[in-house]
């Protein structure tokens, strides 16, 4: 019987498959892409459709090829965090943001024809290949170089004339924006306007990229995260001198050949690489190190300072999207604080002093934005029959951070009484809630209860073991309950948690069914240690020894392991 199918028509096809493809990620759509180009599928027309489709899936949130061209070279220096543009302009901080409207106002003064020229003769390139190794091609190479030549006679041209200077401040505070907007909406707020002295350092930046692509290249940078402070410092010594041979003498400021160390201190937020390059900079490195600093430590409470007011106004939930942040910039200011304030960086003793004074307006805000939501938080969730683990998690992490950030920095900082108020009421009423816990909640809910309700005071650094002893018929009802296969969680910290609790109320049941003076319990202590016989025959399972006659105390570990039989 003759084949009855119909000639494929590879366009159609190539189509077709980027339709069928735009279910996958990208990352997929790249790892399918490389086999078929390795010959995976063999050779020929349709297998080169694949091929495009693939291409076309990857590159097809990336259309303006030209900007990117433009963006990729100053690729390693390239920054995201929206700090950056909410304080403004950092030296050595290139913000993606602040770099587009830079292109589309060099567009706006000559560059358009040249870029549209190039948009259309990469275009023909990334229908083949995606579009970050097109960039990092040999006719990319040649593409930026030109394109960097007409930047920098542009460049030439505004810094000449204070109307062309002014004129292009105008334009690029209009491009930006738009372009900052989109960076900031989760903040509510707007960014502050650029001044003729940021438009002349871009405009100088643009001069200085063919000596950072002869230094970094143009791929994105990937800053090293070893612990090795001292090692990281003189790689990044090395990527400065560099830079600074590669320059044109007027063009040889400091702070250019500092970029890369700023760049990687930004990612890492490891401060101690300052340090260990201190032997070997100069009095302007040093002074230029000292101001990034400086501005980290504002970026850092800045971030913080909103994640707090965003949790009193809009509650735990929406906070805790966004609670990674917050970590690193917590570790960010003890790395700042360690060199600059107990290392005692040398320099301005006003950097010094802003930085210190950063931190400890932080220490205060903190608990009067956000402790009463907390606080509040706290006692919703004690009032539970049951925690919900979720949302105890998310408590719990909340507790954390503040307490964290109420606490940072140096031992000699002024007390925080707003902090030590809070605490005391936030312990006095959980320890209260695990006194009653017994009153309201049913006995096989009763250790969650109480092993959540310390780990809440346990994150402000108040030690709960002493609230737990055998004499609570509250800790024997729970104990007997879980002991009698009550619901509890089926893993985690909490499930290990329980059942070391209830081991160890185990143990001082048998130490205690010899004394007289638990006589009116010994019903309810008998009840304990039958159940915990029965669980361990059930489950194949042996129970602990009977605790030494020395040992009175029932704590609640942070963390339990519970050996198997």
């Amino acid at each position: 019987m003759p084949d009855q199918r119909k000639p494929v028509d590879l366009n159609q096809l190539e189509a077709m498959i980027g339709q069928a493809m735009s279910q996958l990620s990208p990352k997929l759509c790249y790892d399918l892409w490389q086999a078929v180009s390795s010959g995976a599928l063999g050779e020929g027309g349709r297998v080169e459709a694949v091929r495009r489709g693939l291409v076309s899936q990857i590159n097809r949130q990336r259309a303006d090829h030209a900007r990117r061209l433009f963006l990729s070279c100053f690729e390693p220096l390239l920054v995201h965090d929206p700090a950056v543009l909410a304080l403004g302009p950092f030296d050595g901080m290139l913000h993606v943001a602040d770099m587009g409207a830079l292109y589309l106002t060099l567009l706006d003064h000559g560059l358009k024809p040249v870029a549209d020229r190039m948009q259309e003769e990469l275009g023909a390139a990334v229908k083949l290949a995606p579009v970050d190794m097109v960039m990092e091609g040999e006719e990319a190479s040649v593409l930026r170089a030109e394109l960097l030549e007409h930047a920098g006679t542009i460049a030439d041209t505004v810094l000449a004339s204070d109307k062309l200077t002014r004129q292009f401040l105008l334009q690029m505070n209009q491009r930006r924006n738009e372009t900052v907007r989109t960076f900031l909406a989760d903040f509510n707020i707007d960014p502050d306007r650029l001044h003729v002295e940021h438009v002349e350092e871009f405009l100088r930046i643009v001069k200085a990229a063919p000596a950072l692509i002869q230094s970094l290249g143009v791929r994105r940078w990937r800053p090293s995260r070893t612990p090795d402070a001292g090692g990281e410092a003189r790689r990044l010594l090395g990527l400065r001198d560099g830079i600074m041979r590669a320059l044109p003498s007027n063009l040889r400021h400091p702070d250019i050949g500092m970029w890369p160390a700023f760049v990687n201190i930004h990612h890492t937020r490891n401060f101690a690489i300052a340090q260990a390059m201190l032997p070997a900079l100069s009095p302007e490195e040093v002074e230029a190190l000292g101001q990034f600093m400086q501005n980290s430590s504002r970026s850092y409470c800045w971030r913080l300072r909103h994640y707090w007011g965003l949790l009193a106004s809009e509650g735990l939930e929406r906070a805790d999207a966004v609670a990674d942040g917050c970590q690193e910039a917590i570790d960010g200011l003890l790395s700042i604080g360690d060199v600059m304030l107990i290392s005692k960086w040398p320099g301005s003793t006003l950097g010094r002093r802003s930085v210190y004074s950063h931190i400890q307006e932080l220490r205060r805000s903190a608990v009067e934005v956000a402790g009463k939501a907390l606080a509040d938080g706290v006692r919703g969730l004690i009032s539970k029959p049951q925690m919900n683990e979720a949302d105890f998690s998310c408590l719990a992490r909340q507790i954390d951070l503040l307490y964290r950030t109420a606490t940072l920095g140096s031992e000699d900082m002024q007390r925080n009484r707003a902090l030590e108020l809070w605490r005391h009421e936030v312990i006095t009423e959980t320890r209260e809630a695990y006194r009653r816990c017994g009153e309201r909640i049913p006995d096989e809910l009763l250790l969650s209860q109480m092993v959540r309700l310390a780990d809440v005071v346990r994150e402000i650094g108040e030690d709960p073991s002493n609230w737990i002893f055998i004499s609570s018929i509250t800790l024997v009802r729970g104990a007997t309950a879980w002991f009698g296969d009550a619901i509890r969680p089926a893993s985690g910290k909490t499930a290990q948690q329980m059942e070391q609790l209830a081991f160890r109320a185990y143990q001082l049941a048998l130490k205690d069914q010899t004394k007289s003076r638990l006589q009116w319990k010994d019903q309810d202590l008998t009840r304990l240690r039958n159940a915990a016989q029965s669980w361990a025959t059930r489950h194949g399972r042996l129970l602990p020894e009977p605790l030494p006659e020395d040992d009175e105390s029932l704590v609640i570990p942070e963390d339990a392991a519970v050996s198997e039989a």
